[in-house]
């Protein structure tokens, strides 16, 4: 699991588009996709990723919480952590699961982001109760595991969230 970046590009980033990586993108409070957070089809699923509350240097003064240790932080890095936190609760849950059934009950689970401007990301808004839900309901997950980050061209219809490729 890991970071998607933090430019509002469409491009690959690393490790983001290694095969079997889950790249993670950041949400604001609405469930868009922040101004910040890179998009497009290297980038699986998406995750709060404004004003969470982040541990800082104690030798530095907060300047938005005003209290010492902590800070409002923003960023697909303070994204990733929710993603890996679900990954782990489901992992407890159903410790038998191999990471492809782990990869496809997350990405199954995830909800619709509310897209603007052609701004996408491959599956959506993580969803933790679904995904636990889902688990739950599961006792084998099928999945097929389509190697598709090293292609450099993915068009992706939104209306529909199919994508298509040669």
């Amino acid at each position: 699991i890991a970071a998607s970046g933090n430019n509002n590009k469409d491009l690959p980033t690393f490790p983001c588009s290694y095969e079997n990586v889950i790249c993670v993108g950041a949400i604001d409070n609405r469930g868009e996709l922040a101004d910040f957070s890179n998009h497009g089809s290297k980038v699986d699923i998406v995750a709060p990723g404004e004003s969470i509350v982040s541990t800082y240097p104690s030798n530095v003064e907060s300047r938005v919480l005003r209290i010492k240790n902590y800070e409002t932080k923003r960023g697909s890095s303070q994204a990733a952590p929710y993603v890996a936190a679900a990954v782990a609760n489901l992992k407890l849950l159903r410790p038998g699961l191999s990471n492809d059934q782990v990869r496809s009950l997350l990405f199954r689970s995830s909800t619709k982001t509310n897209e603007k401007n052609k701004r996408f990301v491959k599956f959506g808004m993580l969803d933790m109760k679904e995904l636990l839900n889902l688990a739950a309901q599961e006792e084998k997950t099928p999945f097929v595991s389509p190697q598709i980050k090293s292609l450099t061209e993915i068009k992706f219809n939104a209306s529909d969230r199919k994508f298509a490729f040669n």
